[in-house]
């Protein structure tokens, strides 16, 4: 498993993202941190995320080539691990996560990556990349709406184990305390849509949809909803 560590990210990574891993998946899988060093707090689609975030489709590319004929697993540090990871069903070129689990939505999310290291995955993280840096965009954004731009590539979603913040559509994110009338994380009241969360039948959650508001940076946002679930 790899990941990419920056200075942003520390908290977030000692208090949750490793020890967690290290509780669950440590005698299955070795953990490989990458650092990079970016300017700013990390805020979403700031510069010094966005350069993050290209940092990490060319280590994505990088590890690829370097394990033609094997399986790897990337994973952002905003993840925090509730159980042992089960890759065992997933067997298409790249498997992520799915952003909304309605039937209708088909928005992903490379936050959490399986990856078949061949040609075919050799040949569209190398477009992905050029996609990213050319329009300017993260991975997220580059698999989503520029897919006529990409070569064609099956990719397959992890079950509904594999949890996100927008992973929870399915009751109402919105907080009518506030008027925060998106789906985007921005107040304390949306804390408790996490209690709804099965743990005895997740894998894993990821803190994401943390836009930074007058009220928490990304990385706070982040934060706040790891620190919630383990309340």
């Amino acid at each position: 498993m790899y990941c990419l560590y920056s200075s942003q990210m520390k908290t977030i990574f000692e208090n949750h993202f490793y020890p967690s891993f290290m509780q669950f998946n440590s005698d299955v899988f070795d953990l490989t941190v990458f650092d990079t060093e970016v300017e700013g707090n990390g805020n979403y689609n700031t510069k010094g995320y966005m350069e993050c975030m290209h940092q990490k489709t060319t280590m994505m590319l990088k590890t690829i080539k370097e394990n033609v004929g094997r399986v790897i697993v990337w994973s952002d540090i905003d993840i925090r691990f509730i159980s042992k990871i089960d890759l065992s069903s997933y067997d298409e070129h790249l498997t992520i996560l799915k952003e909304h689990w309605f039937p209708e939505s088909s928005v992903l999310n490379p936050a959490f990556a399986k990856i078949q290291c061949n040609d075919v995955t050799v040949n569209f993280f190398e477009r992905l990349l050029e996609v990213c840096k050319e329009e300017y965009v993260h991975d997220m954004d580059g698999i989503n709406h520029f897919r006529d731009k990409l070569p064609p590539i099956n990719i397959g979603v992890f079950d509904s184990r594999y949890l996100q913040f927008t992973s929870l559509k399915r009751i109402p994110l919105e907080c009518t305390i506030c008027n925060n009338n998106t789906e985007a994380y921005s107040c304390l009241h949306q804390l408790i849509n996490l209690d709804q969360i099965d743990r005895t039948n997740t894998i894993l959650f990821h803190a994401n949809f943390t836009i930074a508001n007058n009220r928490n940076t990304s990385m706070g946002l982040k934060l706040e909803q790891l620190d919630y679930l383990v309340k």
